[in-house]
């Protein structure tokens, strides 16, 4: 397919509703996923602002994509996907009822990432396309992402943050065309910034709490932050932030004895008492009420 010339344009101007059945989104800064469910079409792509990638969730019986030179005629399989570029055209075409993620990728989204990461020329970021592949870590981010739109529990924008920073490392470190080393940090985390993040958590333990706030507060990239702290820490923060919040059910649990379990939930920082009782048994093996038998 030869490249057209005129400009480039926004995804979200060309991916139109009429050939979606059913459409949910997820959004990060710089980073959209969205669950669609579309009936047999083809639709071209022209050049657009932000990278794609399409993960299927269902199996198709054929497929044709040509971009870039490359061109692939043939079935795809679930947790399979392409990525298309920014700025390269496209056309796909499929015969079945396909249930996919697409994720809508900004390349500002990536430079941020390579920045933060002190990858080489992080201004200079080329994105490979791929017409079927498989990736275990894209499936496994792919469907930890779906999980959290179904799910929308307390505490997903720190947990979406993480993933989207993983998912962004891990585009930079096997698709981009450089060659993306990533510089070691001397020194991590203190052990003063430690406890200033720490306490922090247990100030907004029934709140939100955001990968970017907890990063700001010490001064640091929020990669470089993921890493050091679960270095000194053991557990990611996403973990931590759960952990104390089963600490403190746990509190509850014993002082007050007839407090609801709904009640301790929502003191808790939990979305329900049902997200409180599966993260609960999570770490503890047991449910808040068996645990609270054996006091």
């Amino acid at each position: 397919m030869k490249h057209q010339n005129h400009s480039a344009i926004h995804p979200d101007d060309k991916l139109k509703e009429e050939w979606v059945i059913s459409k949910r989104s997820l959004q990060n800064e710089g980073l959209v996923i969205r669950y669609d469910r579309e009936p047999p079409d083809e639709v071209e792509f022209p050049p657009l602002t932000h990278h794609l990638i399409m993960f299927m969730l269902s199996n198709g019986t054929r497929q044709v994509t040509p971009m870039n030179g490359q061109e692939y005629d043939g079935a795809m399989y679930k947790r399979e996907f392409f990525l298309k570029p920014a700025n390269v055209p496209a056309f796909s075409s499929w015969e079945t009822t396909d249930e996919t993620l697409l994720f809508i990728i900004d390349p500002l989204f990536l430079g941020k990432i390579a920045a933060e990461t002190e990858c080489i020329n992080p201004d200079r970021i080329e994105v490979r396309d791929i017409v079927k592949t498989y990736d275990r870590e894209i499936e496994n981010l792919a469907y930890s992402f779906l999980q959290e739109m179904q799910t929308e529990e307390i505490g997903g924008k720190l947990y979406r943050e993480y993933l989207a920073n993983i998912f962004g490392v891990h585009l930079l470190r096997k698709y981009c065309t450089f060659d993306a080393k990533i510089k070691e940090i001397s020194g991590g985390i203190s052990p003063h910034q430690l406890r200033k993040v720490t306490d922090y958590i247990q100030a907004h333990l029934t709140e939100e709490i955001g990968l970017k706030q907890m990063a700001e507060l010490i001064g640091i990239s929020q990669y470089h932050f993921l890493r050091e702290f679960k270095k000194s820490m053991g557990l990611t923060p996403h973990k931590y932030v759960m952990q104390e919040r089963v600490k403190m059910a746990k509190r509850l649990l014993k002082e007050q004895q007839n407090l609801p379990l709904a009640r301790v939930a929502s003191i808790c920082g939990f979305s329900n008492q049902s997200h409180l009782g599966r993260v609960f048994k999570q770490q503890t093996n047991m449910t808040p009420k068996v645990y609270q038998k054996q006091i």
